[in-house]
């Protein structure tokens, strides 16, 4: 009896605990109206770059998260404009502009 409802037991808490550790695919994003901000383009300038280019990225991804897209755009307008930076990040760094360019003026005030 004793055996039969710890085998239970044990077997309810694996199901809970599987059914509640499912993974999000995709990928990360802020979505704010119409306008969707990839995350993984920030992520991908703080790998192989300067420290300078890493700490420019972690606060561009807070001040996107806390909407502060003023503070956003002008470390964009730094980060653009840093020659470490290889053709495909200026790329991504310029369609960010764009996108927080957009958050910026639907944002309210």
């Amino acid at each position: 009896m004793k055996l039969t409802y710890l085998v239970f037991c044990l077997l309810s808490a694996g199901l809970l605990c599987a059914s509640g550790c499912k993974r999000q695919a995709g990928k990360p994003e802020v979505k704010e109206g119409s306008v969707t901000i990839e995350l993984q383009k920030i992520y991908n300038l703080s790998h192989g770059t300067s420290p300078e280019v890493q700490a420019a990225a972690a606060q561009l991804e807070n001040d996107i998260r806390y909407r502060q897209y003023v503070d956003a755009l002008a470390v964009l307008d730094k980060l653009v404009n840093d020659p470490g930076l290889n053709a495909a990040q200026k790329k991504d760094v310029s369609d960010l502009i764009g996108q927080v360019k957009q958050l910026a003026q639907s944002a309210p005030k």
